[in-house]
């Protein structure tokens, strides 16, 4: 490493990677002829490399876009596809170091959403060299548009701001945290759309310990726990920290931490608050600074807790914002805005260029792209000249003046609502050119089944649909709709309503976030919908719902309350749990679907919670077939828990089937029947399936696996075909119950389990079923063994055709520890012992009837 007093100055001390391993990356203090010798130590040549060469197999190199110590980048076409793409070729110091990279870039292949850079494809080529195929995006770095442009304005840098939390929270939540955020790892494409590129120092959450005393990062941008190598537990909010670094630059054009050396600048980080934005730049309200410095709380647990969490912060701060008027005239907002451009352009020009950017540049080349990814940027800026003082609120915020165009001519624009409904498109925008500004103002004057074009911006407004209409976002992340003291929508009876492209929420309001009334329908398409209080949607009876590539995401009440409605069906959604277990009633968890006397066919969706908290689908009273269809389900209290309902379908297929993981009961029916096929039941922390009071379920191609028990069987019913009970704690199958409990069939195999199948009362049936490699194979207990003193012993009856119990080394095939009868024919007993008997235990003796054996107590 180099000397902790070396000036950080030096043209190459950029980005920093400090590691016990010995082939970690470059030091700060390397030479340039050390690079360079480092250089000619890969597997690729890259200084005699030329444009033309083929590295990658169905690639066509056109061009280079960039090299440095990190490797070389080149601009490419798919020669299958056709379509234009980046390669990178990363500088590995050592050959064993391109595993790491790759299982990185496939990690961050795994995140598909607006904001993070496509990886389309990764491997290695002939010769062993490492490479990454990315989208191709056109544009430049923020730090080259920060360079350019100077100090954002304050919306401009909230809604660049806002973007990056909303794509680094979905990078979280698929588990991935990027340790490297900085503007030259952050493209800005020709929309003013952001990207986040370059995960090439991305850690899986559950990988960190294996990198404990690593301290990888650009130490501008890093946070304390990075700069004291507490790589074992980083989490989300190290990025967040980061975020913060970033707002600040944006703000101010100045780093809020920065000093000569990385000794300073590591006491600064760790010990010293920086200068408050407002004494950088004097009119930024102090609301944004507080913004800034909980991003930045030197401790963890005091900054936001998640991407989705900080951007719903700034979206409350837009809301607040004042909006520019603009004029409904075209003409006379053209000259509007081309004024007011006119006049941020002079503000910019006398604007500082950003030092930073000279004294810890990027790392990295990036490739920018084409893109129709769409954004919001505000013709009218507010530049910092237009601010009140910070000790203002920030509603009170100077909006811009209307100037004497706006009287020019009110009468050029259009005479009445019905003009205005009759263009061919009906545009409402908060800050640019547009027919009008708001959405009830485009809902009053709208024909019916008309599609309203909304572009973007943040709407405060509380919406009544009395009319069929369509209302259609540029794109959802950029559009958002907030209901203040009311529902958002409310859609009357009768009416439909079409959301496309929308970001919905009530802002913390005690209300829902849409309401339907009795026979109304909502159809939703790509859009976000977030409740902090109460439902995201509440549907009253013989309403109807549909819903494609949705995302809801609920903090206390259900995302989705349907109560005998008449249709819901949701496809390819995604429900998500937005509080942390502090701020959650354990005994009441979230739900992210109640249904309440309905039916319905939810299929491909997935629903996620936080530490087991929180409940996939909550039904009760349903008479109609419910249809969960390829869905999955993880880190919940209970993925699907159903009381008198009638017939519950969870179904995959065999190549893809349904999953449930990693929750604390997967199944749990009461008083219900359904059937299972092609799912995948695994670390349940309980039970993998629950049949509780009278329920009855068929399961078939299914496997439940590193549960206490896979299947839990009180009172009900189960009939098991093709199925596999492998790894669970106590019992693969655990049986309690009045009659006929259990019915195993098919091939299903029950192995490496505590115990096979462990039985307290009832009769079980296996049918050509094998039970191996448990430590116990099949057990008969009582109530009192087990812990349950005081409930009352019923028979128990096993009768096995066809099938094969197999003991472990020191454990019996089969053991009866408390009373029970049995019937075997064709079935094989092994105990390893070479008894190859039925093991009972003292104080019970054997005798036989007939065909049937009976273990009784001795008088």
């Amino acid at each position: 490493m180099s000397n902790a007093n070396e000036d950080l100055n030096h043209d190459d001390s950029r980005d920093f990677i400090e590691s016990d391993d010995s082939g970690a990356s470059l030091a700060n203090g390397s030479t340039r002829n050390e690079r360079e010798n480092e250089l000619n130590r890969t597997w690729i040549d890259f200084r005699t490399l030329e444009t033309h060469s083929t590295v990658i197999p169905g690639f066509r190199i056109e061009r280079e876009l960039g090299r440095g110590a990190f490797g070389v980048v080149y601009s490419a076409v798919d020669e299958t596809l056709g379509r234009k793409v980046a390669i990178k070729l990363p500088l590995m110091l050592k050959r064993d170091s391109f595993e790491k990279y790759i299982r990185e870039a496939r990690n961050a292949a795994q995140i598909e959403c607006p904001g993070i850079v496509p990886v389309f494809q990764v491997g290695t080529t002939d010769s062993g060299q490492p490479f990454v195929v990315q989208k191709l995006i056109e544009g430049e770095t923020l730090a080259d548009y920060l360079q350019s442009k100077g100090p954002l304005s304050i919306q401009q840098s909230l809604n660049f701001l806002r973007q990056l939390a909303l794509a680094i929270g979905n990078a979280h939540a698929a588990g991935l945290i990027h340790r490297d955020l900085k503007p030259t790892n952050i493209l800005v494409d020709k929309s003013l759309a952001l990207w986040i590129a370059d995960f090439g120092l991305a850690i899986q959450e559950e990988d960190q310990r294996e990198r404990r005393g690593e301290m990888a990062g650009t130490p501008l941008y890093m946070s304390p726990e990075q700069l004291q190598g507490r790589t074992d537990w980083l989490d989300g909010r190290t990025d967040i920290w980061a975020l913060g670094i970033i707002f600040y630059q944006m703000l101010t054009g100045k780093l809020p931490f920065d000093a000569i050396n990385l000794e300073r600048l590591t006491e600064q980080i760790l010990c010293r608050d920086p200068r408050p934005m407002n004494q950088r730049v004097p009119h930024i309200p102090t609301e944004l600074d507080a913004l800034f410095r909980k991003c930045c709380h030197k401790t963890v647990s005091e900054r936001f807790s998640s991407g989705f969490e900080l951007a719903t912060e700034i979206e409350q701060l837009l809301v607040a914002l004042p909006q520019p008027t603009l004029p409904d005239n075209p003409s006379i907002s053209q000259g509007f805005m081309e004024s007011q451009a006119a006049a941020e352009l002079a503000s910019r020009k006398r604007r500082p260029i950003l030092s930073a950017a000279r004294v810890w540049g990027a790392s990295i080349v990036f490739i920018m792209s084409a893109t129709i990814f769409l954004t919001w940027y505000a013709y009218v800026s507010f530049g910092p000249g237009r601010l009140q003082r910070p000790n203002e609120n920030l509603r009170s915020l100077a909006a811009i003046q209307k100037t004497d165009l706006l009287s020019k001519s009110a009468s050029q624009a259009p005479d009445n609502a019905k003009d205005l409904a009759e263009q061919n498109n009906l545009i409402v925008s908060a800050t640019q050119q547009s027919t009008v500004q708001r959405i009830t103002r485009a809902l009053a004057i709208a024909e019916p089944d008309q599609e309203i074009q909304i572009l973007a911006g943040v709407y405060d407004e509380s919406l009544t649909v009395e009319k069929n209409v369509i209302l259609h976002g540029e794109l959802r992340e950029n559009v958002r709709i907030s209901g203040h003291d009311s529902p958002a929508f409310k859609v009357r009876e009768g009416i439909t309503l079409t959301l496309i492209g929308l970001t919905i929420d009530s802002l913390g309001a005690p209300c829902n976030t849409i309401e339907l009334e009795a026979g109304a329908a909502l159809i939703l398409n790509n859009c976000t919908l977030r409740s902090q209080s109460f439902d995201c949607i509440s549907l009253a009876p013989n309403s109807r719902l549909s819903a494609t590539d949705c995302r809801f995401i609920s903090a206390t009440q259900p995302a989705i309350y349907a109560r005998q409605c008449q249709r819901l069906e949701l496809d390819a959604c995604d429900f998500r749990f937005e509080l942390q277990d502090s701020k959650v009633d354990s005994s009441t968890p979230i739900v992210a679907i109640q249904g309440r006397d309905c039916g319905g066919t939810i299929q491909r969706c997935t629903f996620t919670g936080t530490n087991k908290v929180g409940i996939g689908l909550d039904w009760k009273h349903a008479d109609d077939e419910l249809n969960i269809i390829d869905c999955t389900f993880s880190g919940l209290k209970q993925a699907i828990e159903a009381t008198q309902c009638r017939n519950i379908v969870i179904k995959g297929t065999a190549t893809d089937p349904a999953q449930i993981d990693a929750c604390v009961n997967g199944v749990v029916l009461s008083q219900s029947q359904g059937s299972m096929v092609f799912t995948q039941l695994t670390d349940s922390s309980s039970y993998g399936i629950s049949l509780l009071d009278r329920s009855q379920l068929h399961v078939a191609h299914c496997t439940l696996q590193g549960g206490s028990a896979g299947l839990k069987i009180e009172n009900s019913y189960a009939r098991c075909a093709r199925t596999f009970f492998v790894g669970n704690e106590i019992a693969g199958c655990w049986v309690d119950s009045e009659s006929e409990a259990l019915r195993l069939e098919d091939n299903s195999d029950l192995s490496q389990n505590g115990v096979g199948i462990l039985v307290i009362s009832g009769t079980i049936r296996l049918l050509d079923s094998l039970v191996h490699h448990n430590r116990a194979g099949l057990v008969v207990a009582n109530h009192e063994i087990v812990d349950h003193v005081g409930m009352p012993d019923h028979p128990v009856h096993i009768i096995a055709e066809r099938s094969k119990i197999v003991g472990a080394a020191s454990e019996p095939a089969m053991l009866f520890r408390s009373a029970g009868s049995l019937d075997l024919s064709e079935c094989e007993i092994i105990d390893p012992g070479a008894t190859n008997e039925i093991q009972i235990a003292s104080g019970l003796k054997r005798f036989e009837r007939g065909s049937r054996i009976y273990i009784t107590k001795e008088e």
